[in-house]
């Protein structure tokens, strides 16, 4: 120890009384705390609004890397306001350390400690805003709950050990004669080279590294955003800089960016996942999946898909109407085919937590789409089209983008691009031709170009894949010749998705596999697949492989057509495993219903509910509820799970501590509960409210009088109407 520096002595009781008086006088026995105290308290404020504003905000954005990462920053913060402060403020005011040599050792040791960790957070932010921007189009597996939270307990374990020294050697001082108190903590080490060595290694760890860490992630994100918006031609300084800070903002923020990317456009029977995972594979920002209807989407219920890794959104009829899954996550966009604003923000709202935007699609010709008012028809209706993006705008949290056809004049495209630009959407996507133009007809780039110079939001230049777009270099000619933010892509990806890799398009062979494997991985319908294998085909569907593909029924005659035959196998029967496994599980939760002991106690039959066999009014289940009314029983108790492998359901229900269930599964929840209750009433012995024979006929007999009734009225009217028409042109 260097004994010069402080040495703590057998000082006289009159200089520690000296010492008291002196240090009992001063400005700063009043100042100091003040300070401190506003430092304490605006401290606790700050951090405890940035809790409170995370911890209000929706589960999966509060659980976001960067959420993460603030919400450990702030509790370092708070740490060390609470652990360090009140203490520190105590020298200044007071003539001696009064708390003992534990918290002496604790409060120095809690104040390196959450420096440590403060700046360890700040570098670890950075790492990840360097992922994010530099590295977007990475599988974004990296970037996860996971990962943040073992980074998070990286940076206190790190500290903590870091900071140890400083509790081994943190002692209680008193009766030093050049100290302005009579007792103080401080640093005694037995060799003052150990102590340089940590001090110079604390600063080394604690500032240089981190400093020159958190400098190069910015320079390189800096970096990259520039040379992205570089080649923007006869844009001012002004514009870039505008560029670079909402790109910044976007990807700090977590919200999808429509500047400066490469587009896989949405197709029908052709924007499936397996196409989507494809495009982003080989380079595509962004993906958009095919156009979905409102009034199908609608109907739908999410589903985890527990056996494929998947998010569907499932129609009453059990068909997939739109399938995603963690890895397009953060790039597809779900564009919906819609003419009604409330049915609009009801199907955004059930997807917009699965997706990064949503798109609603104005540009569709086909009839199928014009006919219910949506696709192109809407270009007719403006105000119909402020009132549909504006509520979408206002009432979800993913940004909003919308795709049109160019109209007859200049003009008015301009005028409902400006008006479409007022409602708040992210991006506008403009098809360079008109609605009743088709592929053949050339894309009038010029009026897309007048339209990017009109508006401040990004827009996204599509419909040069037949004259423009032929290879990767060319999406760049196309964006320039539009003078547009970005480029999407339809046909030339749909004949080679391979259009998105900067190092050029792969041969057609090794692409037909990679989609059919994605296709077979995540259990794509046969006829999509054999579709966008033709597509990709093209001039060889005449060939031996094209005439099996065509002969084709079913993923694995595709996958005989393409030599895949031991991938099929392979990939089925592990998914075959899985369901397996899956359902076993769900066996037995269901068979696991505890009863009066805990052990399972369920009484079964296979018995399945038929509506004819019972009158409208009176259910078996509201017979069972009247039953346990009457003799005072808590009310029936129904438990239904769902099967993964066939989506079929099960139910339990439980009456006076004893469990009943039908051995019979069903689609519908409603069937299986009234089944179960079945079940109950006849174990009890009680009656199910089934009709008699003579019953069912009366019934029948009722519904065949009811129907003829209304179809004998229904003609009536009809002739009426054909009378008076008649009339009327006399």
């Amino acid at each position: 120890m260097d004994t010069d520096t402080l040495s703590p002595g057998n000082e006289s009781g009159s200089w520690a009384n000296a010492c008291s008086i002196e240090t009992s006088d001063g400005p700063e026995v009043v100042m100091v705390p003040v300070a401190f105290g506003l430092i304490f308290l605006l401290g606790m404020a700050g951090n405890a609004l940035v809790i409170v504003v995370l911890g209000r905000t929706k589960a999966k954005r509060a659980r976001s890397t960067t959420n993460i990462f603030i919400l450990n920053l702030s509790v370092a913060d708070l740490s060390f306001l609470l652990l360090c402060v009140p203490f520190q403020a105590t020298i200044y005011s007071l003539p001696e350390w009064i708390f003992g040599a534990l918290l002496c050792k604790l409060v120095h040791y809690s104040f390196t400690v959450t420096m440590l960790v403060s700046i360890f957070t700040l570098v670890t932010m950075s790492v990840d805003r360097y992922i994010a921007v530099v590295h977007s189009k990475r599988p974004p597996c990296n970037r996860n709950r996971r990962n943040a939270s073992v980074a998070v307990a990286g940076t206190w374990t790190l500290s903590l050990l870091t900071a140890l020294p400083v509790a081994r050697h943190q002692t209680l001082v008193s009766g030093y004669h050049r100290a302005p108190n009579c007792s103080f903590c401080w640093e005694v080490w037995e060799e003052d080279t150990l102590k340089q060595v940590y001090k110079v290694t604390i600063v080394i760890i604690g500032y240089l590294l981190p400093l020159l860490l958190i400098c190069c992630c910015y320079a390189k994100v800096l970096f990259h955003l520039h040379k992205k918006v570089r080649n923007m031609s006869k844009k001012s300084k002004r514009s870039k800089k505008k560029v670079i800070k909402e790109e910044m903002i976007n990807q700090t923020v977590g919200r999808l960016c429509y500047r400066n990317k490469v587009i896989l456009a949405p197709m029908v029977r052709v924007g499936t996942l397996p196409m989507r995972l494809l495009a982003l594979d080989y380079g595509a920002d962004i993906v958009y999946c095919e156009e979905l209807i409102d009034l199908k989407m609608i109907q739908c219920k999410r589903v985890v898909n527990e056996v494929l890794d998947t998010i569907d959104y499932v129609a009453s009829d059990e068909r997939v109407i739109f399938r995603t899954c963690e890895r397009e996550k953060n790039h597809v966009v779900f564009q919906m085919g819609t003419a009604d604003a409330e049915r609009a923000l009801t199907v955004a709202q059930l997807v917009e937590n699965d997706v990064a935007g949503i798109d609603v699609n104005m540009g569709c010709p086909k009839e199928y789409s014009t006919k219910g008012g949506m696709g192109v028809a809407l270009l007719s209706n403006p105000d119909k089209i402020e009132a549909i993006l504006s509520t979408l705008v206002k009432g979800i949290s993913k940004p909003v983008t919308c795709k049109i056809r160019i109209l007859p004049s200049l003009e008015d495209t301009i005028q409902l691009v400006k008006r479409i630009e007022r409602t708040g959407v992210a991006a506008v996507a403009v098809h360079g031709r008109r609605k009743e133009e088709r592929p053949q007809h050339p894309v009038h780039c010029d009026v897309i170009k007048a339209i990017s110079e009109a508006v401040s939001i990004p827009v996204i230049a599509n419909g040069g894949s037949q004259e423009i777009i032929k290879e990767h270099a060319s999406i760049e000619e196309f964006r320039q010749v539009t003078n547009t933010s970005s480029v999407m892509v339809a046909r030339a990806a749909m004949w080679n998705p391979s259009i998105f890799r900067k190092e050029g398009l792969l041969p057609a062979e090794k692409v037909l596999k990679e989609y059919l494997t994605y296709a077979i991985r995540y259990d794509s319908h046969y006829s999509n697949t054999k579709y966008c294998l033709c597509q990709m085909l093209r001039e060889k569907l005449e060939s031996a492989q094209g005439k099996k593909l065509h002969a084709a029924q079913s993923n694995e005659e595709i996958c005989e057509a393409f030599e895949m035959n031991e991938y099929y196998k392979e990939v089925t029967a592990c998914l075959e495993i899985k369901r397996d496994m899956l359902n076993a599980k769900c066996q037995e939760k269901l068979e696991q219903q505890p009863g009066d002991n805990g052990s399972p106690d369920v009484i079964k039959m296979a018995i399945r509910f038929n509506k004819r066999d019972y009158p409208p009014q009176i259910t078996p289940k509201m017979t069972l509820l009247e039953w346990c009314r009457k003799q005072k029983l808590p009310q029936p108790v129904y438990i239904t799970v769902q099967r993964p492998s066939d989506r079929l359901f099960n139910s339990v229900v439980t009456v006076a501590d004893r469990n009943y269930s039908s051995s019979c599964w069903d689609k519908t929840k409603k069937v299986v509960e009234q089944s179960t209750a079945i079940v109950c009433l006849q174990s009890l012995g009680l009656p199910d409210g089934r009709l008699c024979e003579g019953e069912k006929h009366k019934r029948k007999r009722d519904e065949v009088i009811a129907h003829d009734t209304e179809t004998t009225s229904s003609a009536s009217l009809d002739t009426n109407k054909k009378k008076s028409l008649s009339l009327m042109k006399i």
